[in-house]
């Protein structure tokens, strides 16, 4: 095998993998971007779960509605957020 043979083998393999570790990179950042979809999925379940345990704790008289509007009242900032509340 003769010298321009072999350069060209070795940009063959390095072209190979390159291939390879530009699939694995994508392969990854899928990976990673399902990890995070789950996790947001399961972070918007725990907030839904802690909101019906909350009205739940309210109606049963465990929290009064003033108490926990007074809570809101100190914690929402955006307008929009203490708008759905009428804490205008």
């Amino acid at each position: 095998m003769n010298t321009t043979d072999e350069l060209e083998q070795i940009r063959n393999e390095i072209a190979k993998l390159e291939l390879q570790l530009s699939q694995n990179k994508a392969l990854q950042e899928k990976k990673t971007a399902l990890q995070n979809e789950r996790d947001r999925k399961l972070e918007t379940r725990k907030k839904i779960l802690i909101g019906a345990a909350t009205l739940k704790m309210i109606e049963l008289g465990l929290i009064s509605e003033t108490e926990f509007t007074s809570f809101l009242n100190r914690f929402l900032d955006r307008p929009h957020d203490r708008k759905i509340f009428g804490l205008e």
